[in-house]
């Protein structure tokens, strides 16, 4: 055979749904799906490329012979028949198509023993319906910028020293220090990022340095807290650590002594170390709740007890603020927390208290479980177990039930 025929060997019978015919003719169309913007005052347009196209012919297909009429009708039937169709293209090969259009039949009496069908198709793909996502983790991401604008306002609206007596002064300033004191001790990560950690200590210490200034501007000491606890979520090694650092800010001031009095300025000196105390648990909550965000929980039980920590501090603080629009942008932050950590944890498994009957090898306990000896590793993890080879019998270890 010469190299000139060698295509020949390479077509296919055709056929379509298993009708078989002869083809006379095909077209095909393939490409990209682009569109082209021209912007004013601009020479060069910018194409934007949407994809591959799909993939469309036509095809003229030839039923001959004595009984003819029988393939045609069986043709015509595989072409009314719904949906999509294999079809054995001679060029192309097998594919799976629908047809488009209306199919056209031809036949004379001059070519009598014979027809003509022409059908238009694409290719099918998978039948995919747009779906609505929701994003909660950009949703958590935005309502915290909107609850620390409420934070900062009220913040700035409340808290004044100017004109008060010196003890007022030193009460809050003694309320600043220890706030930036136990930030500085919460960022002190074992293997925190160098550069990092030096920004983060010349924040604070720029701050610590300049207390009395930061307490003569409001606005500023508010964004500055802000800053120093975004930066302690910033210099965490990870966002579990993060969420870790974070919690403990959860109760600040919660050992500050009471102030006692009735007198205007006992008020004044109250409400300073309210607003102060509301704004350093308000900064810590809402970077708690960022930092969640990035968290690859391992389990749903790990997930409720962080999510609760997350709402139980949310709704303290709208509890005790006088400030409405903290009060609602909290509320709204705490519903898609919970919303957030629902939807990215509805495929895991809970934890459950399990206690073996006697000690046995990690292994041999996660075969038991599971009958997988490769989750020994969860099972050390979840009890801190140091030795892989010992579980202990007879004391309740924490597994995750097998879902």
């Amino acid at each position: 055979m010469t190299e000139q025929a060698l295509w020949l060997t390479k077509l296919r019978d055709a056929s379509f749904r298993g009708v078989a015919f002869h083809v006379m003719s095909n077209e095909a169309s393939f490409g990209r799906r682009s569109v082209t913007h021209e912007y004013p005052l601009k020479d060069k347009p910018f194409v934007e490329d949407l994809g591959k196209r799909a993939r469309t012919g036509s095809i003229e297909a030839i039923i001959i012979g004595a009984d003819y009429m029988t393939g045609r009708d069986a043709l015509i039937n595989a072409i009314e028949q719904a949906g999509g169709g294999t079809l054995v293209h001679p060029y192309y090969g097998e594919m799976q198509v629908t047809l488009t259009d209306s199919a056209r039949i031809s036949e004379t009496s001059e070519q009598g023993g014979m027809c003509r069908i022409s059908f238009s198709f694409v290719e099918a793909g998978d039948v995919t319906y747009p779906a609505q996502t929701s994003d909660t983790q950009r949703q958590v991401l935005d309502q915290a910028d909107v609850v620390t604008v409420a934070s900062t306002e009220g913040f700035t609206n409340a808290f004044g020293v100017d004109g008060m007596p010196a003890f007022v002064n030193d009460s809050a300033g003694s309320s600043l220090t220890d706030a930036l004191t136990q930030i500085s001790s919460a960022g002190s990560f074992p293997f925190a990022d160098a550069i990092g950690l030096s920004d983060f200590n010349a924040l604070l210490g720029g701050a610590l340095g300049n207390v009395q200034g930061l307490l003569n501007a409001p606005s500023t000491l508010a964004q500055t807290l802000f800053n120093a606890i975004g930066s302690l979520r910033q210099l965490a090694p990870n966002a579990r650590d993060a969420f870790g650092a974070l919690v403990g800010l959860f109760d600040f001031g919660s050992d500050h002594p009471p102030v006692v009095g009735t007198t205007p300025v006992r008020i004044s000196q109250v409400m300073n170390e309210s607003a102060l105390v509301e704004l350093v648990q308000t900064a810590a909550v809402v970077n708690a709740a960022v930092a969640i965000t990035d968290v690859v929980f391992f389990n749903a039980t790990e997930a409720q007890v962080i999510r609760d920590d997350v709402v139980a501090a949310l709704e303290n603080i709208a509890l005790t603020t006088s400030n409405d629009a903290l009060f609602s942008s909290l509320q709204d932050l705490r519903a898609i927390v919970v919303r957030d950590i629902q939807l990215r944890t509805a495929n895991l498994a809970r934890q459950i208290d399990y206690t073996p009957k006697k000690t046995v090898p990690a292994c041999v306990l996660a075969y038991q479980l599971y009958g997988d000896v490769n989750r020994e590793n969860e099972i050390l993890s979840l009890n801190r177990i140091v030795h892989p080879g010992f579980v202990p019998g007879l004391l309740p270890i924490k597994v995750l039930a097998n879902v």
